[in-house]
């Protein structure tokens, strides 16, 4: 966190960091390796509808050729 902090500045003029959200990316077809959500998704299944999982997901799975997202569960780890 702390690397991240004294980067951020710099990083965001150098445009290294891009202000966007799930589920519409604005990035181009596969321009990531690798695509990582964390506590986003699925802890947040009672907040948002499946067809925001199904559609953030699809626009994950186009501007990365590999996907991860963690945890897999609900709010009180309910899987």
């Amino acid at each position: 966190m702390e690397r991240f902090l004294a980067d951020f500045e710099t990083g965001k003029s150098d445009g290294r960091y891009v202000d966007a959200e799930l589920p519409a990316l604005p990035f181009d077809d596969d321009q990531f390796d690798l695509a990582l959500c964390s506590h986003f998704l699925f802890l947040y299944s009672e907040q948002l509808s499946e067809d925001f999982h199904v559609t953030a997901i699809r626009d994950m799975t186009r501007v990365a050729r590999e996907v991860r997202i963690f945890p897999l569960l609900a709010q009180g780890a309910v899987r």
